[in-house]
């Protein structure tokens, strides 16, 4: 008798740490539910709310992108004539219109 009262405790003991176990993961997942529901409410709209607003950016600048680019290209000419005019001038010229332009005196 004596010997089936201790496997009894024993078995109760067990019975209270698994019961204990299992509620302490109860707790921990409706802990988490929680979370994942405000998160739902408040987290995904303003995520949506900024994914919307980057959509809108990036459409703009899609917009703009042509312009750019045509204004890129109008700079690359002016840039290009101005260095193939800088080539063609013998050296003297383009160190005295050099020296005058970092100077602010006059055109080279």
């Amino acid at each position: 008798m004596k010997e089936l009262e201790v496997k009894l405790s024993e078995s109760l003991s067990n019975f209270r740490a698994i019961d204990s176990l299992i509620q302490e993961s109860y707790n921990n997942i409706q802990r988490n539910t929680r979370r994942a529901q405000r998160a739902t409410q408040t987290s995904v709209p303003h995520i949506n709310g900024e994914l919307d607003e980057s959509m809108n950016v990036l459409s703009d600048l899609a917009d703009t992108l042509p312009t750019i680019q045509s204004q890129l290209a109008q700079v690359r000419v002016v840039y290009d004539s101005g260095r193939q005019k800088f080539r063609q001038k013998p050296l003297s010229q383009n160190l005295v219109g050099l020296t005058l332009n970092s100077m602010n005196v006059g055109d080279a």
